[in-house]
């Protein structure tokens, strides 16, 4: 199953506490999933940004809109940017 929340996620923080609730949800840990980042345009010509994670089958099993910010961070930094 696919979950997913209509908020965009703009801080380390908020990705952070939706990421464990995905987790727990799915019963996986942060180095047992895959993750991406893309961009795509909205029906009215905007442009989004997202993450998704995805099992270790390579299945989507979340998606959430993110920030400019937090794209352009997780795509330098992946996880890592979640480690102290």
């Amino acid at each position: 199953m696919h979950k997913s929340i209509m908020k965009k996620l703009e801080t380390t923080l908020e990705i952070q506490q939706w990421l464990n609730e995905v987790h727990t949800a799915f019963n996986t840990t942060l180095h047992q999933c895959k993750y991406a980042v893309g961009t795509g345009n909205y029906a009215d010509g905007t442009k989004g940004y997202a993450l998704e994670v995805q099992n270790s089958e390579g299945v989507a099993i979340a998606v959430t809109p993110i920030g400019k910010y937090l794209f352009d961070k997780f795509r330098a930094e992946g996880t890592s940017m979640f480690e102290a």
